[in-house]
């Protein structure tokens, strides 16, 4: 058998400086700060510098003030955080190259662009910054436990490819997006409802309440695709909106809302948002039974408060392999709607027709 190896090669560089400082003070009241600078090879070296520093502070008020505290309160902590991250992308995604082709041309080998995204020589840094303040409270020596937190994020320059016209040569192209937002809060309580000498078991409880939304895009933009699904819908950015709009083609309607039909079919309309594919609510069940020297975790997690697109579904219906598929295979289909002119419409629709 005959292999044909592909070999593709890579590189990048990231050159940093980096200092941190800590202070502490009586064993209560703590202060770290940190500044780091990089410098990525993957950017044009007009904009590849990205200076970002960090502070937090956490406050022992438990230790602080033990003289006040009840005797139920173990572990008491106030702290808070400002910190800024970069990043870089994939080599080359700021130049265009080329790869050499395994065919040849009276003899000589040839090369071509080998890249479907057109390249961005004016890219920046990806830039996150984050503030966050949280609660540590710990009762009962260690019985139950509470970690709660609130926070601001801010993505500034995210670097996302997305869609172009495929008259450009291209498929898509890479970009500095604009500003995103992610806010809410993260929590986690911890209960021991069983504590022996050979036997413990821990439960927890994880929450994460998380509001995105898309503050601005590039050039003025208020929308622009980032990815498309297999054969129905897409993932957008639109400004105003949640991060990671699923768009999608709506039935055609009239000015009422109803849909319009031609000869009991239903025709396709305009594309719509029909919600974000960012989950709003996501958390988490956790428990630990801890017998001796063996230990079993169980983990039970949830997501909610955001859209799906599933392709199997559509594929099943299209297949006629799912339960909404059912209606129409004997006698045909009623369709109410209504006439491009306004008026009712309402037909029995033949199966072959209705499915074709």
């Amino acid at each position: 058998q005959i292999k044909n190896p592909g070999y593709t090669y890579s590189g990048k560089t990231v050159n940093s400086l980096y200092g941190t400082l800590d202070l502490s003070f009586k064993g209560y009241l703590y202060l770290n700060v940190t500044g780091r600078n990089d410098w990525f090879s993957t950017l044009n070296p007009k904009s590849n510098s990205y200076l970002y520093p960090s502070v937090s502070s956490s406050f022992l008020f438990s230790q602080a003030l033990a003289d006040m505290m009840p005797s139920w309160l173990t572990y008491g902590k106030l702290r808070v955080s400002y910190a800024e991250v970069g990043g870089d992308t994939d080599p080359y995604s700021n130049a265009l190259f080329y790869s050499m082709n395994a065919n040849t041309y009276n003899g000589y080998a040839y090369g071509g662009i080998s890249t479907s995204t057109s390249p961005n020589p004016s890219l920046r840094p990806l830039k996150v910054k984050e503030a966050e303040a949280g609660l540590e409270l710990i009762f009962f020596d260690r019985r139950i436990s509470l970690d709660v937190a609130v926070y601001r994020k801010n993505t500034i320059d995210e670097i996302l490819n997305v869609d172009v016209s495929n008259a450009s040569g291209y498929s898509s192209t890479t970009i500095n997006v604009g500003r995103l937002r992610n806010q809410g809060l993260e929590s986690l309580i911890t209960f021991v409802p069983v504590r022996t000498t050979n036997f413990t078991w821990e439960s927890g409880f994880n929450y994460t309440y998380n509001i995105s939304k898309v503050l601005e895009l590039s050039s003025g933009q208020t929308k622009i695709d980032v990815g498309s699904g297999t054969f129905i819908g897409q993932v957008s950015e639109e400004v105003g909106l949640p991060l990671g709009s699923l768009r999608g083609n709506d039935y055609l309607r009239d000015a009422e809302g109803r849909i319009i039909t031609t000869n009991g079919r239903v025709k396709s309309g305009n594309q719509i948002t029909f919600g974000s594919a960012i989950p709003k609510h996501i958390g988490g069940i956790l428990n630990t039974f801890t017998y001796k020297k063996i230990r079993v975790f169980t983990q039970i997690d949830f997501k909610a408060g955001h859209k799906l697109i599933s392709a199997t579904d559509w594929n099943m219906n299209r297949s006629g392999h799912s339960k909404k598929s059912l209606p129409g295979r004997e006698g045909g289909v009623i369709f109410d709607g209504v006439n491009p002119d306004g008026t009712p419409n309402t037909i029995a629709v033949e199966a072959e027709s209705f499915y074709t």
